[in-house]
């Protein structure tokens, strides 16, 4: 039971699911698989001291002052973690993968949004230049430790709980759909401003998000997409109570070009505003594991139908496994939930239009005038702004002036279209 942000955890209480929620909960009980969830964190942890030592530049221009080698031997993959970085302003720290040339450039903006880390790199080794600008000084940077995944990497003990009556899932390419590391979850940008929805057990390991992700490899470790395919995770706020408190509002930041998810992609699926019934078909893209080692953990779509709602969750008989969590249920090329958990002959997901998980993101990604908080200021806005027109506050209150009225109605005008 978690609800967190960048700068703190806050506890939060369960709630009840309510009478057609409890009806729900006790059909997801049995059998008891149906409670799992379907995340599948990866990498373990190595240390590995490095301390560059002071380091000044009296040249005119831009020199490398230190170069290392970061080397673990059977790594399909690294990301490093720095325990200190000093930079002087114009000096960068350029970190290159030996295995395929991917190049990360930092500088001290940067490490700020990914928070001291860096991109994921394949191979198992990583060379560290620390780059001073010219007549700088005191440039230092000090390495902690490194996550890694070894090779013969396998898919699960567990067997793929949540592909019922065989995989029908196939191999897909959109890049709405990203997945979250280093908890092996999936998730989805739903506006313009790259704002993001998983599920809140994902959220601890809410790192990075990936696109393009991609086969993974023969021994079923990882492979990662460029670096410019990777973007830092700069807000985040979860819940993690169980079936129907499971919800995750992220934000995304920007690559190692300078631009968001949505920058660099044009796409987002929206929010729903369509309350989800039995019978309506589900699309999921997400990045579940897979028994062929090469599909594991990269994007693939499976279909099914809603088979029963409840007050913050819904069944459905999509395919979904390990992997899986955070992914988007999608109705209607709308997100109408979160895959959370497993269980045949149904799925779960976490319901989009929760009232928490709906402050939340309006929380992590307010957008002027979207009053329902689907991630579009329209007519679903303007409808909300009539119904409540004389109202004393409230959400269609949008300038706080304590009465709902014209100068609201002018501020959804102003906003029309997508956030």
């Amino acid at each position: 039971m978690l609800r967190t942000t960048l700068t703190g955890h806050h506890a939060r209480r369960a709630r009840p699911l309510g009478v057609a929620g409890v009806v729900l909960a006790a059909a997801f009980a049995t059998p008891a698989p149906a409670q799992t969830p379907l995340d599948r964190p990866v990498g373990v942890v190595r240390p590995y001291a490095l301390d560059a030592g002071v380091r000044s530049n009296p040249a005119d221009g831009p020199a490398v002052v230190f170069r290392h080698d970061v080397v673990v031997e059977d790594a399909a993959w690294l990301r490093l973690h720095f325990g200190r970085v000093d930079l002087a302003p114009g000096s960068v720290v350029r970190l290159t993968a030996l295995h395929d040339g991917a190049v990360q450039r930092l500088d001290a903006a940067a490490l700020r949004q990914w928070r001291n880390t860096s991109a994921y790199f394949n191979g198992d080794t990583v060379r560290v230049e620390l780059v001073a600008a010219g007549g700088s000084a005191s440039n230092r940077l000090v390495l902690g430790h490194v996550t890694m995944q070894a090779g013969d990497a396998g898919v699960t003990d567990g067997g793929l709980c949540g592909i019922c009556d065989g995989d029908d899932r196939t191999a897909s390419e959109q890049d709405f759909a990203g997945r979250l590391l280093p908890s092996g979850c999936s998730a989805t940008v739903w506006n313009e401003s790259s704002c993001v929805v998983s599920a809140g057990h994902c959220a601890g390991g809410a790192d990075i998000i990936q696109f393009r992700v991609p086969p993974s490899n023969p021994d079923c470790s990882l492979a990662h997409p460029p670096v410019e395919e990777q973007f830092p995770i700069v807000m985040n706020i979860s819940s993690s109570s169980g079936v129907g408190d499971d919800w995750a509002a992220l934000r995304a930041g920007n690559n190692n070009l300078g631009v968001t998810p949505f920058e660099r992609y044009g796409v987002f699926r929206p929010i729903a505003t369509a309350t989800t019934v039995v019978g309506r078909a589900v699309d999921v893209w997400g990045y579940g594991v897979d028994d062929v080692c090469v599909d594991s953990q990269t994007q693939q779509r499976s279909t099914g139908f809603v088979n029963g709602v409840g007050a913050t969750a819904f069944t459905h008989d999509a395919d979904t496994t390990f992997g899986n969590s955070g992914s988007s249920i999608i109705i209607d090329d709308a997100i109408a939930g979160i895959a959370t958990h497993c269980g045949c002959p149904t799925n779960i997901a976490m319901r989009i239009d929760d009232a928490a998980f709906t402050a939340a993101r309006a929380e992590t990604c307010p957008c002027t005038g979207d009053v329902d908080g689907d991630g579009i200021v329209g007519f679903s806005d303007l409808l909300k702004i009539f119904i409540n027109w004389g109202q004393t506050g409230g959400p269609s209150d949008l300038n706080d002036d304590g009465i709902v009225n014209i100068l609201d109605l002018l501020i959804v005008l102003s906003a029309w279209g997508a956030c």
